[in-house]
């Protein structure tokens, strides 16, 4: 009995295998043209492909596939000729039943393209599916598997796994509308639905890799935030090409009740074929090791590849990548052209803000390095989006060697810089650098002045409800008196909001009123902790 059954398998597998005669894909009488066996094909039809009940066109039909579908085979029948065609007709699974489908209009690859796909699926519901389609240069290998779906599997770069120990990040952010292959049930194939730039995913798991234009990625098992109609969870496949981890995404308030976001995906330079091989278990284990993401951020190991902004209304601008330049003459000269991490900002201090881009980036060692800003404005007039550079700040900040820190905050027409430097001879740098907005045009700033000094206090009106900057690093108290216990210390350039103005005082010369505070945005104190609660604040250091 088993020798019949294996005969039968080998009979099943000959009949779907070959060399396709008219379009390559289709298949023909001669079988599937990859020469692999069938467990399902896609419709090729644009008016959709019809099921009956028996291997002929008189036989009572079931329902239609429609075009582009994936539908799972059972069985091979006798062939036929139809509208100039011979292929078999195929006996195929619909829901808990089989139908029968004239197998000259199935292909052994989708027939539309990535894009045809989003577009259709946009006006249609979700398409039966196996797997994410595979298109020129597009390589799967699935859970549980060792294997390519092609043999030329070579990457010259890797996205990270958001999933592993050391990135800890438990959501993502799509970064473009993509294709999301949901979860099947027991009598539901899984199906290819899409999720819209800026949705929000938990991540699950690395449930398998693809490569993509050279580019290593981890498919994610995620769910979503949003529920189904019936309040349920939804779990499905996102690939890593259109996900970044909320590690590489900042929001800041646009004073307005809105929000403006941007994401960010970065490569790993070094995470090669070459270097790393194609097999499973070589990828996990670089993909899960703490030296490489360590490494690469200490070495400038890692390359900027997209940068998407969200506006307040949701619309989505890829900003171009080839406008940051390079970010330091002299690391570029010695590790090659590198990037560092943008952010976003929205100084609502400014009496004419705009968003501003600032690329943050660090090449040194765990005892220290050089650390660097470069800042931009952002803008999206015309529906495309610009950067427009302002200026760039970098210092050292070393182990037994040159200490310093380095800021940025805006005034209420501009931005100014502060770098600070010491060595064991005495302080090296200490330059105020301000940057004034040009009344003509909001996204262009011209440099107004240059001067050794550190940022000075004065006295200003302070009110409930505005914007404030911190031109220094202020202390955050319980209460408004120097004598009252610190909370921790605002870093300078933290966007605040004056929520209480509280009694006047004379410190370092400078007579204001003591505020308390709150921040706009997620943020952080020098300390490194948290910076969520509110306190007092003398007002004499805030633009």
């Amino acid at each position: 009995m088993k020798k019949l059954t294996f005969i039968a398998l080998i009979l099943f597998y000959t009949l779907c295998m070959a060399v396709a005669q008219k379009n390559p894909n289709r298949f023909y009488e001669d079988g599937n043209p990859n020469g692999n066996p069938v467990q399902g094909l896609y419709v090729d039809s644009k008016e959709g492909l019809r099921a009956r009940t028996a291997p002929s066109l008189n036989s009572d039909k079931i329902c239609t596939f429609r075009y582009g579908e994936y539908v799972w085979i059972t069985e091979i029948g006798e062939k036929a000729t139809i509208d100039g065609l011979t292929a078999p007709w195929v006996r195929v699974l619909i829901n808990d039943e089989t139908g029968w489908v004239f197998g000259g209009y199935l292909a052994s690859e989708c027939p539309m393209s990535e894009k045809e796909l989003l577009a259709y699926i946009r006006k249609n519901k979700a398409l039966n599916a196996d797997y994410f389609p595979k298109g020129n240069g597009i390589n799967y290998m699935r859970e549980g598997s060792d294997k390519w779906d092609e043999s030329s599997a070579e990457y010259s770069k890797s996205l990270e796994n958001f999933c592993c120990e050391y990135n800890k990040s438990e959501r993502g952010i799509i970064v473009r509308d993509c294709l999301f292959l949901k979860d099947g049930a027991a009598s539901i194939p899984p199906q290819l639905g899409f999720l819209k730039a800026g949705s929000k995913v938990v991540l699950n798991r690395v449930s398998g890799y693809g490569i993509k234009d050279k580019i290593l990625f981890p498919i994610y098992s995620v769910m979503l935030e949003e529920k189904d109609q019936s309040s349920r969870n939804v779990y499905g496949l996102v690939r890593g090409i259109d996900i970044a981890g909320g590690v590489n995404a900042s929001t800041v308030s646009d004073g307005k009740g809105g929000n403006l976001w941007m994401v960010y995906q970065s490569a790993l330079k070094y995470v090669t074929s070459s270097e790393n091989g194609t097999s499973k278990k070589n990828i996990d284990d670089v993909l899960n090791n703490c030296w490489t993401y360590e490494g690469a951020g200490l070495r400038g190991g890692y390359e900027l590849i997209n940068v998407v902004y969200f506006n307040a209304a949701g619309k989505t601008f890829n900003i171009p990548i080839s406008e940051f330049g390079e970010i330091s003459r002299w690391i570029s000269e010695h590790v090659g052209h590198t990037y560092g991490n943008p952010r976003i900002e929205y100084p609502l201090n400014m009496k004419n803000p705009v968003p501003f881009v600032i690329l943050y980036w660090y090449y040194g060692g765990q005892g220290g390095g050089t650390f660097g800003r470069k800042i931009y404005t952002l803008d999206t007039t015309g529906g495309r989006a610009s950067l427009n550079h302002i200026c760039d700040y970098e210092y050292a900040d070393t182990d037994g060697g040159p200490t310093g820190m380095g800021y940025h905050y805006f005034t209420s027409d501009g931005v100014k810089t502060y770098v600070f430097v010491h060595e064991c001879e005495g302080i090296t740098d200490n330059m105020m650098s301000c940057y004034v907005q040009k009344p003509s045009n909001s996204y262009s700033f011209v440099h107004e002045e240059s001067y050794q000094h550190e940022p000075y206090g004065w006295s200003k009106p302070l009110k409930v409800g505005q914007y404030v900057n911190p031109n220094c690093r202020l202390k955050l108290r319980t209460s408004p008196s120097l004598n009252a216990d610190k909370i921790n210390t605002i870093r300078g350039g933290t966007l605040l909001k004056i929520i209480e103005v509280g009694k006047k005082a004379t410190i370092d010369g400078v007579d204001a009123n003591w505020v308390k505070v709150k921040p706009v945005n997620k943020a952080y104190f020098v300390e490194g902790y948290d910076f969520t609660e509110s306190g007092w604040v003398f007002g004499g250091y805030l633009e």
